[in-house]
């Protein structure tokens, strides 16, 4: 994951030069990822800030967006069910697969509780 971060940042600093590219909403769908996985919420919260109009109304981020909420809010059903699509855009399922033990074990150990 520390590879995947630099690669991130590094990307976020060419876009922020102007450089265009057209894998922008991929990768951002995978910076959101990575920064609920990280629990990173403030940086989350400052990413979503800077994102367009058009970036925020694309399908493919606000199908993550919701999956990013299913994991914020702890519903492990809508974040299994979200896993079971075929929908899901680029290679966030791979990316997705980093969730599964913390969340089996969170949802396992929340199940127990109640």
């Amino acid at each position: 994951m520390n590879e995947f971060n630099r690669c991130q940042t590094q990307l976020r600093e060419l876009y922020g030069q102007g450089i265009h590219s057209d894998c922008i909403i991929e990768f951002t769908c995978y910076q959101l990822l990575y920064c609920v996985f990280a629990q990173q919420h403030i940086d989350t919260n400052t990413f979503l800030k800077i994102l367009t109009k058009e970036q925020l109304q694309n399908y493919d981020i606000r199908l993550v967006l919701k999956i990013c909420s299913a994991i914020r809010l702890e519903d492990y059903p809508a974040f299994f069910a979200f896993y079971e699509r075929e929908d899901i855009p680029y290679e966030c399922k791979h990316f997705m697969t980093q969730f599964f033990k913390r969340l089996r074990i969170t949802a396992l150990f929340s199940l127990f509780n109640t």
